[in-house]
């Protein structure tokens, strides 16, 4: 079989080094275009399917050119749901949630989400959607064989705990702040954060605030692999509060390193 890639890859360097070099790619950003950019989405897909005589399209995020193609000729639609909160409210919400019903609800979509949290709340969200239409399969770590080579980390003091994640309000970074403060009189350790955002300078700000800057090491974007990240920690702390499914928490254990994180989402399927 022939697999063809189409996204906007060559905007993730890191990605973009791992397609293959005989594998068909086709650039497409559609956040780029401001004007009607899922017509466009649209024609390129068509071309791709007949040039390359696709027989099954798999997608995730914005899916409604995928579906439109793979509705008018025919052929299967696998769309990756990586996570599932509230409807949204208002006339724009219900226009949007009637769009994605009619795209769930299509006999040629078949739904896979990242955990079984998330594949409840998609049931509860659209009770029609046909069972044998909505499978459960969780995300794999592209670093796998890196993390299994770490070696085990050694014991402090000092400990070097490790938040890995975008610095955004879902992610709870402020959490760190209250984390730190509570172990500060009790325990010799540094919370090493990896990660950028739009919390970051509240993030320093609260640091500061509370004169917690010789526990904190604030690393920013880090695009050298997991495993560099991993081996500068023993134990991992995950506050994101709506976690469909904590690929850092997979890959913290796959590493062997303990993880803490709060009972929401997918985490208690991952997390031992």
């Amino acid at each position: 079989h022939t697999v063809v890639l189409v996204g906007a890859y060559d905007n993730a360097p890191e990605l973009r080094a791992r397609i293959p070099a005989d594998m068909p790619y086709y650039f497409f950003d559609l956040y780029s275009r401001r004007f009607k950019p899922h017509f466009a989405a649209g024609r390129l897909l068509g071309r791709v399917i007949r040039d390359h005589e696709i027989e099954i399209m798999s997608a995730h995020g914005s899916v409604f050119a995928s579906h439109e193609v793979c509705r008018r000729r025919g052929i299967p639609h696998v769309w990756t749901i990586h996570g599932a909160e509230a409807r949204p409210k208002g006339l724009v919400g219900r226009i949007k949630t009637a769009a994605v019903a009619r795209v769930l609800y299509d006999k040629h979509t078949h739904t896979v989400a990242v955990s079984t949290a998330t594949a409840e709340i998609i049931h509860q969200q659209f009770p029609r959607l046909d069972a044998a239409h909505l499978h459960v399969i969780n995300n794999g770590a592209p670093h796998e064989a890196s993390l299994l080579k770490l070696p085990l980390p050694h014991p402090g003091p000092p400990w070097q705990l490790g938040f890995i994640g975008r610095l955004a309000e879902r992610k709870r970074p402020l959490d760190l702040v209250e984390v730190a403060r509570k172990l500060d009189k009790r325990l010799d350790f540094k919370l090493h954060v990896f990660g950028e955002g739009p919390l970051q300078e509240p993030l320093k700000a609260a640091i500061a605030r509370h004169h917690l800057e010789n526990r904190f090491v604030l690393h920013g974007y880090w695009d050298k692999g997991s495993a560099g990240m991993l081996e500068q920690i023993q134990l991992l702390v995950h506050t994101d509060g709506v976690e469909p499914f904590g690929g850092a928490l997979l890959e913290a254990q796959l590493g062997g390193r303990p993880v803490v994180a709060y009972r929401v989402g997918g985490n208690s399927e991952i997390v031992e």
